[in-house]
């Protein structure tokens, strides 16, 4: 919630989520009471997913690939928090996409050290040294951090928001 809230108010940054539970009403509530827009781009599910009070405008989309590439096309900086196999699919996802040049450059944020380093520490060991499937590079298209300034710092930063008025 607080680093929702913080980029909402303090950058103006639109707050974009899967507009469910846990995590992503935390992000949507930040953004609300942040002053922005706080959008959810929803999946309807049998059971696991109501929309969040918090949005404030809803997308819905039916199959996750579709929600997921409106949101790599539409984001500037994106932060993954601890989630399950959806954030994983996501996260690999977008560092693929990144690897072959399909979106970015923007930054891609791991928000938790204690969820993210066990992650990081297998893609390291077995990835890279033990199998040679991805290259140490690909351990760079992502940060994992704790520190809320440096998360402002980097979502503000971002080359593609400082670059915006060149891709119109």
């Amino acid at each position: 919630y607080n680093l929702a809230k913080r980029i909402a108010s303090e950058l103006k940054y639109i707050i974009i989520s899967g507009g469910g539970g846990g995590i992503m009403e935390a992000a949507n509530k930040g953004g609300k009471d942040g002053g922005v827009e706080s959008v959810g781009l929803t999946i309807r599910l049998p059971h696991e997913q109501k929309t969040n009070p918090y949005v404030t405008k809803e997308v819905p989309f039916h199959f996750f690939f579709a929600r997921q590439v409106s949101m790599q096309y539409t984001t500037e900086a994106v932060i993954y928090c601890a989630g399950g196999t959806g954030t994983m699919y996501e996260f690999f996802e977008m560092l693929t996409h990144l690897q072959t040049g399909k979106v970015g450059p923007i930054p891609v944020i791991l928000y938790g050290v204690e969820f993210w380093t066990p992650l990081k520490n297998l893609l390291e060991e077995v990835f890279v040294k033990k199998y040679q499937t991805i290259s140490e590079n690909d351990l760079n298209r992502f940060i994992i951090t704790d520190d809320e300034d440096l998360v402002l710092e980097i979502v503000q930063n971002s080359k593609i928001r400082n670059g915006a008025d060149e891709l119109n």
